[in-house]
């Protein structure tokens, strides 16, 4: 295990992902937050219980989150969605088109046009059409009534910006692509 500061960013997590990856690790929750860049922010959480395989279910605090479905995004096939993940999507990676759209939107892509800072972790949920994908939103946006005041996607954008309450989820560190 390594620690904190041989980690310089999210290039040299892929990398080391990459590497594990080819070998056989898995990579757990804590070895993966040591690669994390310590300027990301991620919602509070109390980890629940914890398995070998590195699944963990933890209970979150409150937070926000911008999201989007495959199937309000794959209807979207213009605008301000197609830009943003034809720019950051590779489109043989299954979710790429999703993750473009979020990218965008905490980029600038907003009524607003302010940029936000990446936070962790991304959340996936569903299957087919009904897969959805969301973003944390920075912290700002965290408290009750807060989220009302993050940047209003655009128009044409199939992006939705919600709180979510405190709940329980089951994670697993996303390792990369090896």
């Amino acid at each position: 295990m390594s620690n904190n500061s041989e980690y310089k960013g999210i290039s040299d997590m892929l990398t080391e992902a990459q590497r594990d990856a080819k070998v056989g690790n898995i990579i757990s929750a804590d070895e993966m937050l040591k690669r994390t860049p310590s300027d990301l922010e991620t919602p509070k959480y109390r980890v629940l219980a914890s398995r070998k395989n590195g699944l963990e279910i933890r209970r979150n605090e409150q937070f926000s989150v911008c999201s989007v479905t495959m199937k309000e995004l794959s209807g979207n096939t213009s605008g301000s969605d197609k830009e943003s993940a034809a720019k950051l999507s590779n489109p043989q990676l299954s979710g790429a088109t999703s993750f473009g759209a979020l990218a965008g939107y905490l980029f600038g892509k907003n009524e607003q046009s302010k940029a936000m800072k990446m936070t962790t972790p991304v959340f996936t949920e569903g299957e087919g059409d009904l897969k959805k994908m969301s973003f944390v939103l920075p912290s700002d946006y965290w408290t009750d009534g807060s989220v009302n005041e993050a940047p209003k996607p655009l128009s044409d954008s199939a992006v939705k910006v919600a709180s979510v309450e405190g709940c329980e989820r089951a994670v697993l560190a996303f390792g990369g692509f090896g």
